[in-house]
């Protein structure tokens, strides 16, 4: 079985068009995440992550981040890299974030090969309930 491709492809394309349909496309973009508070926020760590066991992570935009409430098991959640980490404390002064619990659900340790330098993407995943 032959698979053919004829599909021809003419016209400016969505950047130089200049019909009305083009301009709102490229004035809009199609899925915003501050349209859906479904979707995760991103920032950045400004700081280098250690692997080291009293290690915290400072963000670029800490609003993003959920206030945890440890005391009722609820506790804040990001992402670096592949590894799930859970944080305890949530500081507005110098956006940082502290008392982690690294390798959640078995995720892969960000910092097995050495630190996470500053720059790389963190991802807030909300707040987790946890019971023990």
């Amino acid at each position: 079985m032959a698979i053919l491709n004829n599909v021809v492809v003419t016209g400016t394309g969505l950047y130089n068009a200049q019909t009305l349909q083009a301009e709102f496309l490229r004035g809009s973009p199609s899925y915003s995440p501050d349209t859906d508070p479904r979707l995760p926020k991103h920032s950045t760590i400004t700081s280098n992550l250690t692997i080291l066991s009293n290690a915290r992570i400072t963000v670029g935009n800490i609003l993003l981040f959920p206030s945890p409430d440890p005391s009722n098991g609820v506790y804040g959640a990001v992402r670096v890299k592949e590894e799930v980490i859970l944080y305890a404390e949530r500081f507005l002064g110098n956006s940082t974030l502290t008392m982690l619990t690294r390798n959640v659900a078995n995720s892969i340790n960000s910092t097995i090969l050495g630190n996470i330098r500053a720059g790389n993407v963190i991802t807030s995943l909300g707040l987790r309930t946890v019971s023990s």
